[in-house]
């Protein structure tokens, strides 16, 4: 049984307890199989608020961008050439274009943010201590390459040399055939 479920079904039995009865020496298999449903489905029904909380807490990429586009705006407002008594709007072309660069900035947010979590997550690979090795590995021994010898001729030559016998078997066994 998972660890967190385990608990939780104890702690119904013993809030349970007195309305089985005159102290039961353990509790009954189906009582007790009722009690563990119910403790895996407090501990799911746990976790399910917990997760939409969180999911709450972050705002959502529309409002992301809508935020930002307002932060935007406030700051281009001085360079719009609007009067703040005359209290007219931002023209709608602004107001799109503003929102598209706020969407544009957020995706590159969004990058930046991926890149350096990617880099964090190499560079903790790559880390012997990470690892648990205290000392890194010794480097390989470089092989020197053998010396050529009069008996090793380069494969070229014994191609060549090969070449060379069976044509002239050839000629030689056209012409007898002649």
């Amino acid at each position: 049984m998972s660890t967190p479920i385990q608990p939780k079904a104890d702690q119904l039995a013993i809030a349970l307890a007195p309305h089985l009865g005159p102290a039961p020496t353990r509790t009954l298999k189906g009582v007790a199989k009722s009690l563990r449903r119910l403790a895996r489905q407090l501990t799911n029904q746990q976790a399910r608020q917990e997760k939409a909380a969180a999911k709450a807490a972050l705002p959502t990429p529309k409002k992301q961008r809508n935020t930002l586009a307002g932060e935007l705006l406030t700051a281009l407002h001085p360079h719009l050439g609007l009067g703040k008594a005359t209290g007219s709007e931002v023209p709608k072309k602004v107001t799109r274009t503003v929102k598209q660069l706020a969407a544009q900035l957020l995706k590159q947010r969004a990058k930046l943010v991926r890149q350096s979590a990617k880099a964090a997550r190499k560079a903790a690979k790559k880390t012997p201590a990470a690892k648990g090795a205290a000392t890194p590995a010794p480097a390989r021994r470089a092989t020197r390459p053998q010396p050529m010898t009069a008996a090793r001729k380069p494969a070229t030559a014994k191609v060549a040399a090969i070449t060379r016998a069976t044509h002239a078997t050839k000629v030689s066994q056209e012409g007898v055939a002649k």
